[in-house]
């Protein structure tokens, strides 16, 4: 930049702020939430959904 005499808007205009993983993470905790509610899913059926989810997909390759 300062070789060519650039200023640092010319050479990286404005562009907005991207979230922080923080906001990306709490974002889609918010879309989880709001689908468990929607469905009726409570904290007492993650287990035994995670569980079924994983005898459907069969062994993990990892």
């Amino acid at each position: 930049m300062k070789r060519k005499r650039r200023s640092r808007s010319k050479v990286a205009p404005e562009s907005p702020p991207r979230p922080t993983d923080e906001e990306q993470w709490r974002e889609i905790l918010r879309y989880g939430e709001r689908r468990a509610r929607e469905l009726g899913i409570g904290p007492e059926d993650v287990a035994r959904l995670v569980e079924e989810y994983r005898a459907e997909s069969g062994p993990s390759s990892g």
